[in-house]
Order: C-alpha cells, then structure tokens, then sequence
C-alpha cells in the first residue's frame, strides 16, 4: 500500500494546486486572510466548472442499470430510455442557449440525471400502486 500511496502523490499534488494558492487563509495577521473575511463571496461564491456532457451512450447505459428493476415491458423501458436521455441532452442544449441569451450558467449534472430517473421511478411506483 505505502508504494501505491506513493506512486499516487504526484497526482495528488497536481490536484491540490488551486488549494495550495491560498496557503496562510488561517494565519489571522495576513492580508490575504483580511481580504477574504472582507469579501466573503470570493470562498462562498465561486463555482468551479468541471461539468463535462456525459456521452448519449454513458447516458442510455446508466438508464438502463437503474430502470433494470422496474416492472415494464421492453419496448416501454427502451422508449423510456430514449425519454431519459432526451430529456438530459434538451436541457443541457437549452442551458447553452440560456447562457447565451442571459449570461448566466445553469449546470445540469449526472446528478441531475440520476435524480431524473429516480423521480420517474418513484412516480411509476405510485401511480402503478394506485391502479392495484
């Protein structure tokens, strides 16, 4: 393990490199601490855009590991798949427009798809309950 841990720290360090520009925030006589407590919005409000669109087949595979369990005939789950993904994909092409128009980001996320599909899930769930 102490090999792998050390094969991996210079990986780690390239990671951390953002986190290291602010290497005295807790030394409390420092200027850059000072500034930071007077703007506090440049910690609580920065985003970092690391979002990357997941490929339409990353996209029709994960639905379909996640809708594996769900009681519905081939065909409905694959159209159901397709929903999914067109779902994700339109929002993320009207996202690009919505900055274009109005400068401002909306991020959609495997996050944001996951929870789409567990929704559907949950929504299929209820409403086949409520036809038994």
């Amino acid at each position: 393990f102490a090999s792998t841990q050390n094969d991996l720290l210079p990986y780690s360090v390239q990671s951390l490199s953002l986190a290291s520009s602010y290497p005295s925030l807790y030394d409390r006589h420092d200027k850059t601490f000072v500034r930071h407590r007077k703007f506090p919005s440049l910690i609580n409000c920065c985003t970092i855009d690391w979002f990357q669109p997941w490929p339409e087949d990353a996209l029709e595979m994960v639905a379909n590991k996640f809708l594996e369990e769900v009681n519905l005939e081939f065909e409905v789950k694959t159209s159901v798949v397709k929903m999914c993904k067109n779902f994700h994909t339109s929002v993320t092409n009207l996202s690009d427009r919505f900055y274009d128009i109005l400068q401002r980001k909306n991020y959609v996320t495997p996050t944001s798809y996951l929870e789409l599909i567990k929704t559907f899930k949950l929504l299929l769930g209820q409403k086949q309950k409520a036809l038994l």
